[in-house]
């Protein structure tokens, strides 16, 4: 509640106008200050405030887009109680706009803006008539058009040193160059040149004198008075060194510089070289102690036309550029010459003026700007004011701080200090070298009353520590607390007696009162652990607090005891309370540490053969290892495949996260020899040797051959070994191989006969062989011939071995000749041999059956078509008989009409009485009966068998018609018979 009740009454402060309430006195408009080789500035940035603020901030801005990097808000001066402010803000080369705003108890109360300040670069122009410019000259008023070019736009012709003015102005068309230069001359176009090449602002200073030569210049930098010797060119005492060093000592103290431009030479073509140097090294030297910077760079134009170039003069340039450090070469400037270019063939005018700015910007290069060292701005004078509260006529002394040889004060005193009561006062001073420095103005407003202020307390002014109460004085501004802090408000929060002092715009104190805050102190609070932290994972620790005395605990665990146990990380906190009702946090933070870290190193491959191994070590040392075979030791000896993990403990005792590592122990190759052939094999002969396997291996023969087969020719032992893909090499299989003699070899035929019928075959069969050769070029085993001729085989076994020859004589018996087939009756065929050869007989068949008859007549027992052939035989080599068979004969189909009931008697009608009778089945014990129409029986026989046809004699009949009728067994048939005589 009484953080709400102050913020309150500091919201209710009031806030003053802004107007006119602050003003920036340094830098000045269109000012630039001079920027380091890193081009940086240190702009010392100074002003007044006309009312009671607690801090001045700055800020700078560019111009316009692209001219610049922005600095936000900085604080340049806190604590303020005298009216004036004075800081710092670091710039980059540009052109900005500064603005500096005042804050009063935590508001922004005032601000101003200063336009167009400038970071970059700042010459001072030295030298004759070509560096000081003449307004009577084509072209000599021109000036910049670009608006970062600057100059004091200023001349005075009396040099007073002590009226030079502090306002820069862009250098426009018949834009002055202080402290001596009349016009802008070719300068400004210069300035054009630069800002568009480096995008920074350039000031101009000038400090040249038309007509002199360099004798005058190292001269009157000795002091020497040259107006009665030079009445025309010198009206001023000291010049022309004097306008250099003015600009040295009462400009460059306040803006920096980077080099003096030296343009200079036309009245010297009657100086050696040797005294050019001489004198210019004695200027160049002079000005350096002047300024105070000993390498105060110089940049020396190579000038002599007047009109004709003089060597002598441009020798003792160059002389002096290469023998006086920080001293560049300048432009060649006698190279502009022609009506258009020099007025008088020794002033420049028209276009000579853009090109010596052209030449000029030219030899101004970026070698120049690396390398030249530039003098930098020393800002102002600080100065100090205080108060004298007893003293009412002289309540104030302003005072300078810092070593210097004199000082000088707007009113007139030269001592260090004054004393004064009202209005505004300024001093110079000067150093040893007697460079001028300035301070800014101090303004004492003649208003400054001394109001003692009292302190409005907002709440308790006893609490616990970590409490606060809030102490508000009662006047707005100026106010400075016992506990060094400012502002209208502040929050108490430690035991003390708080006092205000409250200062007037100038600085006068008025003491307040005193108000006593007593914070009572918390609980003491430490977090005790009983072992060192951070702890390892998976490890537990102890938190116990040493404050034994009448509190209470609370873990931010929820525990209420004195310690806790903990094992995980984490940020823990325990609150005690006392008796006052005080409490106190403290809070420690559990780590863990980090678990060891380790790999697996193996001393060699992880993938190897059976029979070798590998030793499996961690990346470093540790104080414990923990392999998952059981080893305990770093390194662990691995002869079996598997998964391997190791943990390893550190210093700590901290036990690492399990890593592994995959050992393959391939197994080695099982190799067996195999014979493609044979495993023994006959003079002559190969024998082909493979491995027994289709893996992709390496093979290594005890021959040398690398191939999975090869062909051996000689007997012997044969060992292989073999190595597959991943290297491992099998156990050799070994192989003997020895002659073994030829094969036996017959040849045989079926039932061992040699002897075959003309026109057929006997097949000759050879004993089993691989491969077979005979004497008609076959390649079988068996082979089939039909000529009588002794036949020949050799043959290869298994082995390929080749046997001895064998013969075989084969004999042919002649065919005898078809015989005729013809029909024989009504149920017989009769075969007709074409000769009579003793013992041939005859081979029948029907369709496709042989049949078993030899004879030449056969009874036809059923219908069909019938062949015969007529056979003889023949004795045999094996007491057997050979029978040669004819072709058959033409084939007779023997077809029996439909409805014959297999008896048949004919000639019918018969005009003799004397029948043939066949059947067609054998029919044995046949009873024969004849009958006459009207069914008398008038003939009764009988026949044994009817095999084949019979004679049957009827002559006893008369002629006439009959039934004959033919029993035998089941068969019965009946016949008409008809005999006419």
């Amino acid at each position: 509640m009484l953080k709400k009740k102050w913020l309150v009454i500091v919201l209710s402060f009031t806030v003053f106008s802004a107007y006119s309430q602050i003003q920036i006195t340094f830098p000045v408009s269109r000012i630039v200050f001079q920027r380091n080789n890193n081009n940086q500035a240190n702009v010392n940035i100074a002003g007044s405030y006309f009312q009671q603020l607690d801090r001045i901030d700055a800020r700078a801005f560019p111009v316009s887009p692209g001219q610049g990097n922005e600095v936000g808000w900085t604080t340049i001066q806190d604590f303020l109680t005298t009216g004036i402010f004075n800081g710092f803000l670091q710039l980059s080369g540009g052109w900005y706009n500064i603005e500096v705003r005042g804050v009063l108890n935590g508001q922004v109360v005032t601000s101003t803006v200063l336009e167009r300040v400038g970071v970059g670069e700042v010459f001072i122009v030295a030298g004759q008539s070509n560096a000081q410019g003449d307004p009577s000259y084509s072209g000599g008023a021109i000036g910049a058009s670009d608006d970062r070019v600057s100059t004091i736009d200023y001349y005075d012709a009396a040099l007073n040193e002590n009226q030079f003015p502090f306002q820069f102005s862009h250098m426009g068309n018949f834009s002055r160059m202080a402290p001596y230069n009349y016009v802008p001359w070719f300068w400004g176009r210069l300035g054009d040149r630069l800002t568009q090449r480096y995008n920074v602002p350039v000031l101009f200073y000038g400090a040249a004198l038309g007509g002199i030569g360099v004798n005058a210049w190292q001269r009157s930098s000795n002091g020497e008075d040259l107006r009665k010797e030079l009445p025309s060119f010198i009206a001023v005492p000291g010049m022309p060194y004097r306008a250099l060093k003015a600009a040295l000592q009462q400009y460059v103290t306040r803006t920096g510089v980077r080099a003096v431009l030296w343009q200079q030479g036309e009245s010297d073509d009657q100086t050696s070289s040797n005294s050019y140097f001489n004198n210019l090294k004695i200027v160049i030297e002079k000005s350096r102690n002047d300024s105070g910077k000993g390498n105060l760079a110089w940049v020396i134009a190579r000038s002599s036309r007047n009109p004709n170039i003089h060597q002598n003069v441009i020798d003792g340039q160059n002389v002096t550029i290469g023998n006086v450090h920080s001293v560049y070469p300048g432009p060649n400037t006698d190279e502009i010459f022609g009506a258009n270019f020099r007025a008088d063939g020794v002033h420049f005018h028209n276009d000579g003026l853009n090109r010596a700015a052209e030449y000029w910007n030219a030899a101004l290069n970026d070698g120049f700007f690396s390398s030249s060292q530039p003098l930098e701005s020393r800002g102002l004078v600080n100065v100090s004011l205080s108060c004298n509260p007893t003293n009412p006529n002289n309540r104030f002394t302003i005072q300078v701080n810092g070593e210097y040889q004199s000082f000088n004060w707007s009113n007139g005193n030269n001592n260090r200090s004054i004393i004064v009561n009202n209005g505004s006062y300024t001093v110079k001073t000067t150093d040893w070298s007697g460079n001028t420095l300035f301070s800014q103005p101090v303004p004492i407003s003649p208003n400054n009353p001394v109001i003692q202020p009292s302190i409005n307390v907002t709440g308790p002014t006893t609490f616990c520590d970590g409490g606060s109460v809030a102490l508000i004085a009662s006047e707005p501004g100026g106010n400075v607390w016992s506990n060094g802090e400012r502002g209208q408000a502040i929050v108490a929060r430690t035991s003390g007696s708080y006092v205000l002092t409250n200062y007037t715009l100038n600085g006068c104190p008025s003491v307040s009162g005193s108000v006593n805050v007593n914070v009572n102190p918390l609980p003491r609070n430490n977090i005790l652990t009983t072992k060192e932290l951070p702890i390892c994972p998976d490890d537990s620790i102890t938190l116990v607090t040493d404050n034994f005395e009448n509190v209470t605990y609370q873990w931010n665990t929820n525990a209420s005891s004195q310690n806790i146990v903990v094992k995980d990380a984490g940020t823990y906190s325990l609150k005690l309370r006392d008796q006052n009702g005080c409490e106190s946090t403290s809070f420690i933070e559990v780590g863990l540490r980090d678990r060891p870290v380790t790999e697996i190193i193996p001393d060699g491959p992880t993938i190897f053969c059976l029979g070798k191994s590998v030793n499996l070590n961690p990346n470093a040392d540790f104080n414990g290892y923990f392999w998952s075979n059981g080893v305990t030791t770093k390194s662990n000896f691995i002869k079996e495949s598997g998964e391997y993990s190791l943990r390893v403990k550190d210093g700590f005792g901290c036990i690492s996260l399990p890593v592994s590592q995959n050992v393959i122990v391939n197994p080695l190759p099982s190799v067996k020899i195999a014979a493609t052939g044979l495993e023994q094999f006959c003079p002559g002969n190969v024998v082909n040797l493979a491995a027994a396997s289709d893996e992709n291996f390496v093979y290594m023969w005890n021959t040398g051959a690398e191939t999975k087969d090869v062909t051996i020719e000689s007997p012997g032992l044969y060992t292989l070994r073999v190595r597959d893909i991943n290297g491992c090499e099998s156990m050799a299989d070994s192989i003997s191989l020895s002659f073994i003699p030829p094969p036996s070899v017959s040849i045989s035929t079926v039932d061992n006969i040699n002897t075959i019928c003309e026109g057929s075959n006997i097949t000759l069969n050879g004993s089993n062989a691989v491969s077979y050769v005979w004497s008609n070029g076959a390649t079988s085993k068996d082979i089939i011939v039909e000529q009588e001729a002794t036949y020949v085989l050799k043959i290869r076994d298994e082995k390929n071995c080749e046997s001895d020859p064998v013969s075989f004589h084969v004999f042919v018996k002649d065919t005898p000749p078809t015989p005729v087939l013809e029909k024989d009756g009504a149920y017989q065929v009769i075969a007709i041999p074409a000769t009579n050869i003793p013992g041939q007989y005859f081979n029948w068949k029907l369709d496709e059956t042989t049949l078993t008859d030899t004879t030449s007549i056969v009874k036809v027992r059923q219908q069909g078509n019938f062949a015969v052939r007529t056979a003889l035989k023949y004795s045999n080599t094996n007491n057997s008989s050979l029978v040669c068979y004819s072709p058959f004969s033409q084939v007779l189909s023997f077809l029996i009409p439909i409805g014959d009931n297999g008896l048949r008697v004919y000639p019918n009608p018969n005009p003799t009485g004397l029948f043939t009778i066949e059947t067609f089945g054998d029919n044995p014990n046949s009873k024969i009966d004849v009958f006459t129409l009207s069914g008398l029986n008038v003939f009764t026989g009988s026949i044994s068998e009817l095999k084949e046809k019979r004679e049957l004699n009827l002559r006893m009949l008369e002629p006439g018609v009959y039934i004959i009728r033919l029993t035998s067994g089941d068969f019965k048939a009946t016949q008409k018979l008809l005999i006419k005589y």
